[in-house]
């Protein structure tokens, strides 16, 4: 839920991570959520091609596969908003990155799929549908998600607001 502190988690265990000596790299669809996050977008950390469907990831530079090798875990924060031909492009070159690694990299994803949907527009549909994917654009809709044996933690107790009336209203209103 919106002001349940994720961004701020994210934080903690990237910290906790360098602590320890571990590489952990961050990522969101958007500018400003990369920014909020302390990363940068997904498009430019993995190499995504605008469009991207029914484009190979061969084309994936490969300085773009020994910065993911690098990484013990990679983070993409609001991953609502992240469409599924790119969230699919981006496991499949993860999956390339781990060959080059020699072992898995763990991926965090976090977002609320009740709040930002990843953007369609009406011209792309047909292309979308073209290359398998469903016209909704949610990650959640990919063969690459189904793969990651995800576990799921949902975070409950709401930070940014006080006013439980307030946060009651917010609730009814992201369950409508």
């Amino acid at each position: 839920k919106a002001g349940t502190g994720k961004t701020y988690r994210i934080k903690q265990y990237v910290e906790q991570m360098e602590a320890e000596g571990k590489t952990v790299l961050v990522c969101a669809p958007t500018g400003t959520a990369a920014i909020y996050a302390g990363g940068e977008t997904c498009h430019s950390l993995f190499g995504i091609p605008v469009p991207c469907y029914g484009v190979s990831i061969s084309k994936t530079p490969s300085a773009k596969l020994k910065i993911l090798a690098t990484a013990d875990a990679i983070v993409i924060d609001e991953v609502s908003m992240l469409r599924n031909d790119n969230f699919s492009y981006l496991i499949r070159v993860l999956r390339k990155a781990e060959r080059l690694k020699g072992r898995r990299i763990r991926i965090i994803l976090t977002g609320d799929f009740s709040q930002l949907p990843p953007v369609v527009p009406k011209k792309e549909e047909k292309m979308l549908k073209k290359f398998g994917y469903s016209i909704s654009g949610y990650a959640f809709t990919t063969k690459e998600w189904e793969s990651l044996n995800l576990k799921v933690i949902e975070l409950t107790t709401i930070y940014r607001q006080e006013e439980k009336v307030f946060i009651e209203n917010l609730a009814k209103i992201r369950d409508c």
